[in-house]
């Protein structure tokens, strides 16, 4: 909306807007602009105080009002007071006063968590800390009960969201004393390897001096159920031709009935490279499954010239 002043009729002692010596520094441009803007701002409401009012909920404070007698004495010192509804710490909810005079947070008052307070009240002229006593006034004003008219979060909302920030922020660590993870997700990745790196075992054979082709004779029972993930050979002595390995189980009832069933659980032999002391890992696992009980033995198919003292690893998950 704009406002005009323009001379009309044939009154020469009216002046025009314009020709007011005291008419201000504003141009009608820029007064139409506001006048605009605060259009714009006031929408559907009568006026704008009346939309700020109800943006901002027109909140009171609940008024926590508490007369010290001998019955609130005994249940309590009284310094220790429970907040209803609940507040968010440290941000300036809650004006608390002690016989009319006015408490500050850490000064006068401790936010103890989102539903408690304990008062502050200092130390009297001998030294001690001052109680209350009977006739004693507190008055809590608490705007806590504030909820935003246009749908954002309310304390309790706010109250929910903290808990829950709090509650990750913990479970980031083990102990208090520790650095905290980047996030859970981080955590739970590591519990998970570590988890699963502790359910790994290992067989281990061991054979000394030098290398004889054909089924060795050690064979190793295995007392769990698991899965084969890696297989890997080392020597002390590389051979100068490379050497092949496979690796054999059978079942334990098999075994203990004397059954020639041994199955090679590689599709691709184990192989250590000439001149080389650790095996390559281009071989092939083709059957992973462990029972309880199986056995497992080495078969060399290739014995590299020279190789002395062979140690072959199979890696199992339980």
């Amino acid at each position: 909306m704009a406002v005009r002043f323009s001379r009309q009729g044939t009154n020469t002692n009216i002046q025009d807007h314009n020709e007011l010596l005291n008419r201000g520094i504003r141009t009608h441009e820029e007064i139409d602009q506001y006048l605009a803007e605060i259009d714009a701002a006031r929408g559907s409401y009568a006026s704008l105080k009346e939309r700020l009012d109800f943006i901002e909920g027109a909140v009171y404070p609940v008024i926590q009002h508490i007369i010290v007698d001998e019955t609130y004495l005994s249940q309590n010192d009284g310094l220790t007071i429970t907040i209803n509804p609940p507040y968010i710490v440290g941000k300036n909810y809650l004006d608390v006063f002690y016989n009319g005079q006015f408490l500050r947070a850490g000064g006068g008052y401790e936010e103890v968590d989102n539903f408690t307070i304990k008062l502050n009240l200092g130390v009297g002229d001998a030294g001690q800390p001052i109680t209350l006593a009977v006739g004693d006034e507190i008055v809590i004003r608490n705007w806590a009960s504030s909820y935003p008219a246009t749908g954002g979060m309310g304390v309790y909302e706010n109250l929910k969201l903290l808990s829950l920030e709090d509650e990750i922020e913990k479970a980031r660590q083990y102990q208090s004393a520790d650095i905290s993870y980047t996030s859970l997700d981080e955590r739970l990745d590591y519990l998970q390897a570590k988890a699963e790196a502790s359910n790994e075992r290992v067989i281990v054979f061991v054979i000394p001096g030098r290398i004889s082709a054909g089924e060795q004779k050690v064979e190793i029972r295995f007392p769990f159920n698991g899965v084969i993930t890696g297989v890997t050979a080392s020597c002390r002595v590389p051979g100068s031709t490379p050497s092949t390995i496979q690796v054999e189980k059978i079942s334990e009832a098999d075994y203990d009935n004397n059954l020639n069933s041994w199955v090679n659980i590689l599709s691709q032999a184990l192989t250590l490279p000439s001149g080389k002391k650790i095996s390559s890992y281009d071989y092939v696992i083709g059957i992973n499954q462990v029972t309880q009980g199986d056995y497992f033995r080495l078969n060399i198919i290739e014995v590299g010239n020279g190789i002395e003292d062979l140690t072959v690893e199979i890696i199992i998950n339980c």
